[in-house]
């Protein structure tokens, strides 16, 4: 049972550039396929191939979602490293 009547969520959308050119890369789907198993459903490939997206889940507050947010922005640029993509 909830305690309040209101909850948030966020969604973000993030596009894939090469650190060199500035270019944006069709990686998303490797990155997606690599990555799938660390986010789950909050994972998102986009209808472009440059884009990916990260979801919360329903959170009940705006810390609770910011929290969780930053974490997977940090989990998803590890995995980005770690690919080189």
């Amino acid at each position: 049972m909830l305690t309040s009547r209101f909850s948030i969520g966020i969604e973000e959308e993030f596009q894939s550039v090469d650190s060199q050119s500035g270019e944006l890369r069709s990686s998303i789907y490797a990155l997606f396929e690599k990555s799938q198993g660390l986010f789950g459903d909050r994972l998102h490939a986009e209808w472009a191939q440059s884009m990916i997206e990260l979801a919360t889940g329903v959170c009940p507050n705006i810390a609770a979602a910011r929290r969780e947010l930053y974490q997977m922005r940090a989990l998803l640029a590890q995995v980005m490293r770690q690919e080189s993509l």
